[in-house]
Order: structure tokens, then sequence, then C-alpha cells
């Protein structure tokens, strides 16, 4: 991305009033590629997924395309667990119990053992993945070894398929004094852009305001800032408080953040407001909304658990979405912003719901074909001011970073 002036370095930083009010609307028209996800069946996959991802024989909930019904995908005799989310489905949507070849609790520990090697066939592991259908693992090495054909193809006992690239930071809506996901930061400390999440709230006896982002656009104690191009001053944004490195996590503090996500391009002053939180299964359609690509759609979650590694991080879990038709999803700029799923809510209207954090892009699969703010430079190039996108997205779950820092998500009524 293009280096700014230090914001730190600028007499003109100033802070934001808090509006005396802002009218936070909660159903959009946001058009998804998938149709909407009923709310009782969103809320059954995500509290299933939540409850039932530290049972070793319970690999994911998968939604349908259609939306109509679901499957579990179960390991070997069926529990009272099992029987629990089963009968805890609602009644009209269709629920199947999927036989996978291996135990998915024994495929986690196997792929973050191999994360955690480093290395497979000569090559470095940058990431690792149970597949969701406890078949076996993915791996992916920074570059193939030479005598891969004649190399290990399992581990652990378990098929392992190899793949080449490694997880980029998707490192960056505009001028506004709303503090809404999606907003674009401004690192104090060398200029660096990022975007916002969600808005949190601490569940200490005395509540704090917070604002979600990425661990892996700075450090804790960091000013952040936003731009205002009209005046050409800078705006404190707070300052980070709180990370989870393994879930690529950040809490902004110092501020005030209101509960919506910008909507629409990376320009658009269109907004809508969180009404729920959800745990993202196989199958559920993100939209992401960072602040130089503007809203994307159409990305599904293909991998509910993936293992990678950011440098100055280390070791992250999370998961990843690709969008069918190759379309962009997000990229240099964007980390931080909010994924967010919309959903049918029981009155008929559509709302949305918090569910991941923007982190990063495959070094394999990245171009200049970029949304909103346009890509720069030729196709996979490795200079850091060159603006590049993917239509492969590796986010973390928002739930997670929340809960693991002290913090809830916000939402409206």
């Amino acid at each position: 991305m293009a280096t700014a002036m230090p914001a730190t370095a600028s007499p003109n930083v100033v802070e934001d009033d808090k509006p005396t009010s802002i009218d936070l609307p909660v159903t959009t028209d946001l058009k998804t590629v998938l149709p909407p996800v009923p709310e009782d069946l969103m809320n059954w996959a995500s509290e299933t997924q939540h409850r039932l991802e530290s049972v070793s024989q319970f690999s994911t909930v998968s939604l349908s395309e259609d939306r109509k019904s679901a499957g579990i995908y179960w390991y070997g005799a069926a529990t009272d667990a099992l029987d629990e989310a089963l009968t805890a489905a609602p009644a009209e949507y269709a629920v199947t119990v999927i036989p996978t070849l291996y135990e998915p609790g024994e495929l986690r520990t196997a792929a973050l053992d191999l994360l955690n090697a480093g290395e497979f066939n000569g090559s470095t592991v940058t990431a690792t993945w149970p597949d969701f259908d406890g078949s076996g693992l993915g791996v992916q090495v920074d570059s193939m070894s030479a005598n891969r054909g004649t190399g290990a193809t399992e581990y652990q006992g378990f098929p392992v398929e190899v793949s080449e690239g490694e997880a980029e930071p998707a490192i960056g809506r505009q001028d506004d004094n709303l503090h809404l996901g999606g907003s674009r930061l401004v690192r104090g400390l060398t200029g660096g852009r990022c975007s916002l999440g969600f808005s949190v709230e601490s569940t200490a006896s005395t509540p704090t305001d917070g604002g979600m982002f990425a661990a892996h656009c700075g450090n804790v104690g960091d000013a952040w800032l936003r731009p205002t191009p009209t005046s050409g001053t800078y705006v404190s944004m707070g300052s980070t408080g709180a990370e989870i490195n393994n879930r690529d996590g950040a809490i902004l503090t110092g501020t005030f953040f209101n509960p919506a996500v910008y909507i629409g391009s990376y320009t658009s002053d269109a907004y809508i407001g969180i009404t729920t939180v959800n745990t993202p299964v196989n199958g559920t359609e993100i939209c992401y909304s960072g602040s130089f690509s503007g809203t994307t759609c159409g990305n599904i979650v293909s991998q509910p658990i993936y293992n990678y590694s950011l440098t100055g991080v280390g070791n992250i879990t999370g998961l990843m979405t690709a969008n069918p038709q190759g379309l962009p999803a997000f990229g240099n700029g964007d980390s931080g912003g909010p994924g967010i799923a919309v959903f049918q809510h029981t009155d008929g209207t559509l709302r949305i719901s918090a569910s991941t954090i923007i982190s990063a892009i495959p070094s394999n699969n990245k171009s200049a074909n970029c949304q909103g703010v346009p890509g720069s430079g030729p196709p996979n190039s490795t200079n850091p001011d060159d603006r590049q996108c993917s239509h492969i997205g590796v986010v973390t779950r928002a739930k997670d970073i929340a809960s693991s820092l002290g913090y809830s998500i916000k939402t409206v009524p």
C-alpha cells in the first residue's frame, strides 16, 4: 500500500466528538449469492458448532446451498451430545448425520502438530487443516520439494493433500465520525492502513467500549487514527488495548464505537446495525466490508478449521472462505475489517450477523484484480506498496476473539 506520513508526526491530531445519537437500521437489501439462511436454522447451526467443537467425534455442521437442510459430520456411534443436537434442530429442516472416515478430533490434533513441526517433504509448512468431511489432512507449503513425488503422502497415518502457498496479511472507510465497522484505520507509528471490525463491550463489572480488528496490524499500545481527507488532519481512534495472536484479534480502546458496519462501495456512507453474532459453519456465506475493497459477498466457508502462520504473529487458527466465481473478496488495507452473514429474520426481513475478522490472503492466489481501491503492480507482486487481492479469504471467528479477551460483540435490538 502507499506509505502515508506517520500520523504521530502531524500536529493536527484531534479527538472525535461522539454523536449525540445515531440511527442504526437493522434491515438490509444486501444481495448474497446463496439464499439467506433462515434465522432459526442459523442459530441452531451456530450453537451446535460452538457446543460440539470440542467433541472429538464431531467435525462440523454443513448447510445446504438451498438453505433447506443441513448435515452433521460425525465419526462412529451416536452419543447423547449428538442426539441432543439433532433433537434441537428446527423441525422444518432435514438434518442428516454424515459419517467421517477418520475421527475429526484426531485430525484436528494432527493438523496442529504438522503446523508446529514446520516441515513436510523437505518444504516449510505454512498452513494445515483437517478436511471438514473427515477424509484426511490438507497442508500448504512454501514451495514443492523436488522429491515430492516420492515423499510422504500421509502424516500420523492420515492421508495428506499438499498445495503450495502461504498466508499474507491483508493490511490497509473513509472520513467519518461514527466509528463503524469497515472504517479506515491509520497506524500512528508508521502510517500503515487497516480496517475496523466490530464494536465490542467489556464483560467487566464496569463495561467499557472497544473496537475489534486484527492483531497483525500492530502492537499493544499503538495509537490508531482516521484520516480526514478534506482537512488534512487526523482524528484519534484510540489505541490497541489487548491482542490474542492465535486468533489474529485485537481490541481498540479509548474512544467510542457503534454496533454497525458499512455496506456498499468503499466510498459509501450507507451502514447497517448488527443484530446478532454467529459461529460460521461449513457452507456459510460471508460478506466482507474492508475499508479498501468495500462490501463483497459470495465467499463460502470451505474449511471451518484452517491453521496458518503470519510473520510477527505466529500460528493462528481461523477458517478459509472462497468465492466460487473467482471474484475478489478482499486484499491489502482490509485487514481487521468485518465479515458478516446475512440471515432471514422470523419477520421475513434480512438482517446482519457478526461473523469473522479479515486476516489474510494466500500468496499463491493473489493479483491486482481488486474491488474498490484499484490493485497495482504486476500479478503476485511482493512489493508491499502494491495492492493485491484474492478470491480466497482467510479469516478468524469474531466471537472467539471477543470471548478470549473478555469482551462481547455489541448488537442493536
